[in-house]
Formats: structure tokens, sequence, C-alpha cells
């Protein structure tokens, strides 16, 4: 019998590494919110239509996800903590914020389960929101249990808030062809960044050096 799966989880908890992993051992089919809207509208069409593409977008997931079980695929649908938070704001309740900061896993567990860290930060405007020390959120708290790339996109001064981190990438832009690239790069290695500083990364802090 064929069968759907929701995924849901913390930032960084490994949902898409699982959703994979399930879909290479079932040969299903991944659908992610995620994607379909980074795809098609960049974080650039404001909260308010955000939210109702994102609504629309899980309607219609959800519809072909009926339709392809009935071909007999077993279909995944995932939904990041963020989205439904999202999901709350817009029916009216109160957030539950604990989806996004509680829970953590023990260290020894998480780094079991990571050969790799890649964090990505996209904040448009003004400074990112981390959580509570060690932890809340995405905040990068585990860069001496296992290794860590911290990627900024359109905030180049982002290591003023995360100087904790060993390696760090400024991308500048989220374009799909800039993520592109530096998909490239990361494959190929340090050798592959090349480009040069336009600004000064380290924001003349002493701590962003260490």
């Amino acid at each position: 019998m064929s069968k759907v799966y929701l995924i849901c989880g913390k930032i960084c908890s490994g949902k898409t590494t699982y959703s994979k992993k399930l879909c290479e051992e079932n040969n299903a089919i991944l659908l992610s919110v995620d994607e379909i809207m980074l795809s098609l509208f960049d974080q650039c069409c404001g909260r308010k239509l955000h939210m109702e593409y994102e609504k629309r977008i899980k309607e219609y997931l959800f519809t072909k996800s009926l339709e392809i079980i009935e071909k007999g695929f077993d279909a995944f649908i995932y939904e990041s903590p963020l989205d439904k938070m999202n999901a709350q704001i817009a029916a009216g309740e109160k957030p539950n914020i604990n989806l996004y900061f509680a829970g953590k896993n023990a260290i020894k567990d998480f780094v079991s389960e990571q050969d790799l860290i890649i964090t990505l930060c996209d904040v448009m405007t003004g400074r990112p929101s981390f959580g509570m020390s060690k932890g809340g959120g995405e905040i990068p708290w585990y860069v001496f249990e296992t290794p860590v790339v911290a990627i900024s996109v359109n905030a180049p001064t982002m290591l003023a808030d995360i100087p904790q981190v060993r390696t760090y990438i400024n991308a500048y832009d989220s374009k799909p062809s800039t993520l592109d690239a530096l998909v490239d790069n990361l494959l190929i290695g340090p050798d592959a960044f090349k480009g040069q500083d336009p600004i000064d990364s380290f924001c003349g802090m002493w701590d962003t050096k260490i």
C-alpha cells in the first residue's frame, strides 16, 4: 500500500537528509515547499504574499501527493518549523516558538550523525535573530565538535554575529546563478574561491579573526 510521509523538525536537524534517504529506500518522490518557494520567488515577495503562496503550494503538493500514491509511489512532504509557525500566525494562533528553539539533541548524538554542517545565513536587512546562547535556532554552537562552513548571502558582515565559525564564505546575493556557482566551488574545494574581498569581512573586530 502506498504511503504519504509528512516530515517536520527543527532547523538543521537533518530533515532533508532523512527525507532523501527515505526516498532512496522506498523509491519515493520528495515534495518540498522550500524548494518551490525559493525557485519561484527567491524570498522577494514580502511576508504577506509569502505566507499566501506557501499555503497554496502546500495545498497543491498535498493534492499531487494523493495523485502520486494512486500511481503506486510513496511521497514525502517536508514542512519546516518556520512553516508551521507561519501557519499558526496565519490562523490567528500564538506561534509555538519551541518548534524553533527547544529540544536540541545531546552533543554526542548530534555529532555522531553529522560529517559536515553548512550553515546558510540569508538576512536581507538588519541583524540576524539568533536564539538563546548555545543552540537556539540555527546559531552554529557546534564549531568545536564538527566541521562547519558558514555561508552568508545578501549580508556580507554576518561574521560579526557568528565570529566562532572557522570557515566563512560571502556570496553577496542569493540569485540562483550565484548559489549554483557556490555549490560548484564547494565541491571543488578551497582553491576554487579566488575572489577578492571588497569589504572588511572581519568587520574590524578582533574576535572574528581568532
